[in-house]
């Protein structure tokens, strides 16, 4: 197989084409630097270090940073099929499971095939949001939603935003504030497809070529499926929110506010906790070992986990509080936690003043 067989094979598993060619010229050489990649690639060792750190993640290349320089080394390809096969067992079983349960919500998955289409569905996602949206577009097309975007924020919507290429020049063209438009902000230096994830419910993924080279034929796929999404927003946050630039963080709420939306408050009690306040936390929660057991806690935050905005602390898609109650420290996280003790339904931050 060439080596452009191999880049589209490397692809269709879900690598970008620059990960794909880092990644063959990486197993050519068999141990390598970012130094010799970025001047064989013409890319910078920044950019080589990045793309090497989301190869890892794929099982595709060891990092070895206890040297220097940082070797990058392939990993043997018998262990890289064993990790896909794992990975693909896996996916069946979960497949299996839901198949017969979800025959009616297969209804609900639509191909869209033009780039006017796409614009009106995320449109119409966006004006249907209540709790949280993650979206990756680029700026070009953000300009275009920026007023759709204003009016989430303005619903108090919790947006998450990450785009990519010339943001600073988009924003002096359309003088657009993203304070306005997103509550944190994110950039890439890569192209990546576009993405929508909202209210755990629904979303949209697409190729940016429907809306460059509409020639080419690509479509996009919206699902309306609840145990999808979470799926898409898991892959936002692990991967292009994970290696993307923090840009812009709005300011938070002046408190006392209640939240529906726990990551929402997590996010701003992270940013409340990073300029020096003390946060006091009333929570309606639900157990996550027994969701008909319901309770308010009341106490003092004392830790905050969390990936939404710097700086961060716990895994990858952790998204908690911890509370000093009356009777001991109690752990809370969002919709679907299982790490976590409880599961919140509403929280009320507040300065806690004592």
């Amino acid at each position: 197989m060439d080596d452009s067989g191999l880049t589209d094979l490397l692809q269709s598993f879900g690598l970008t084409k620059k990960e794909a060619d880092t990644y063959t010229t990486i197993l050519q050489h068999g141990e390598t630097t970012a130094k010799e990649v970025s001047q064989e690639a013409g890319v910078s060792k920044r950019h080589v270090y990045n793309t090497a750190e989301r190869l890892e993640t794929h099982g595709l290349v060891e990092m070895v940073d206890f040297v220097t320089p940082t070797l990058l080394r392939p990993t043997p390809p018998d262990r890289v099929k064993e990790r896909y096969r794992s990975n693909i067992d896996h996916l069946h079983e979960q497949l299996a499971d839901q198949y017969n349960g979800a025959k009616a919500d297969l209804e609900t998955v639509q191909v869209i095939k033009s780039g006017p289409s796409l614009k009106k569905r995320i449109q119409k996602f966006i004006d249907e949001a209540d709790q949280i949206i993650s979206i990756i577009v680029p700026p070009v097309l953000l300009a275009e939603l920026t007023d759709a975007l204003a009016a989430a924020v303005d619903r108090d919507v919790f947006v998450l935003l990450v785009t990519y290429g010339n943001l600073k020049e988009q924003l002096a063209v359309d003088a657009f504030d993203l304070d306005e438009i997103a509550h944190v902000t994110r950039t890439q230096q890569t192209e990546v497809p576009i993405q929508l994830a909202v209210d755990g419910s629904f979303g949209l993924l697409a190729p940016r070529s429907l809306l460059t080279n509409p020639s080419e034929q690509t479509k996009a796929v919206a699902f309306g499926q609840s145990y999808i999404e979470p799926v898409v927003y898991g892959n936002f946050l692990s991967n292009e929110w994970k290696f993307a630039e923090e840009t812009n963080v709005r300011q938070p709420n002046s408190l006392p506010k209640t939240y529906s939306c726990f990551q929402y408050a997590v996010m701003e009690a992270a940013v409340h906790a990073t300029n020096g306040e003390s946060l006091f936390a009333t929570v309606e929660a639900r157990s996550t070992t027994d969701t008909t057991t319901q309770k308010q806690f009341s106490g003092q935050i004392t830790d905050i986990r969390q990936q939404l905005v710097e700086p961060t602390k716990g895994a990858v898609i952790e998204c908690a509080l911890d509370i000093e109650t009356a009777d001991g420290v109690v752990s809370i996280g969002g919709k679907g936690a299982f790490k976590e003790e409880y599961e919140a339904i509403l929280t009320r931050l507040e300065i806690d003043k004592r």
